[in-house]
């Protein structure tokens, strides 16, 4: 690569830095993607649902009340997680590593990671970090999993209204 090249490159790497911190939005993006590279996971045989929950978390677009409620202009603070009682923001974070609906499928699909003493020792943003780079398959099935499980909770309650009358 030439000099050029290499300045270039530094600078479109520095720009996209300084431009990605400024959405909001992209929170779990620019914790999780350092370099303009193409991700790993792109490259496995995922199936199709599987890599779209992948790149919806880490784009910051899965149906999360984090997401949602900017729909309806709530505060960030306003977007807490109807199916637990923590109290907590429904983000990624808590959507994968907190939430006690999912704590089931955390500890089928994560129960070898998750009782590690090094990633209990981690905050949740290395939590997430690891699981998602070093554990993509795992991840993406988990991630399937749990939305199932989140759009089962919004619609069953619906169902039951419409068939109760």
């Amino acid at each position: 690569m030439s000099l050029l090249d290499l300045r270039l490159q530094d600078f479109y790497l520095s720009m996209w830095k300084r431009d990605i911190i400024k959405v909001s939005k992209l929170r779990t993006y620019i914790k999780l993607k350092t370099m303009v590279e193409q991700e790993s996971y792109i490259k496995l045989n995922l199936s199709k649902s599987q890599r779209s929950c992948v790149a919806q978390l880490r784009c910051g677009i899965l149906p999360l009340r984090i997401e949602t409620g900017r729909y309806i202009g709530e505060q960030r603070e306003e977007r807490i997680c109807n199916f637990c009682t923590e109290n907590s923001i429904e983000d990624e974070s808590h959507f994968v590593l907190d939430c006690s609906l999912y704590t089931e499928l955390r500890n089928e699909h994560f129960k070898d990671i998750i009782s590690d003493v090094n990633f209990l020792q981690m905050n949740n943003d290395e939590k997430l970090y690891h699981i998602l780079i070093n554990f993509p398959r795992k991840t993406a099935k988990y991630l399937v999993d749990a939305i199932r499980k989140n759009l089962l909770m919004y619609i069953y309650p619906i169902v039951i209204i419409i068939f109760s009358d």
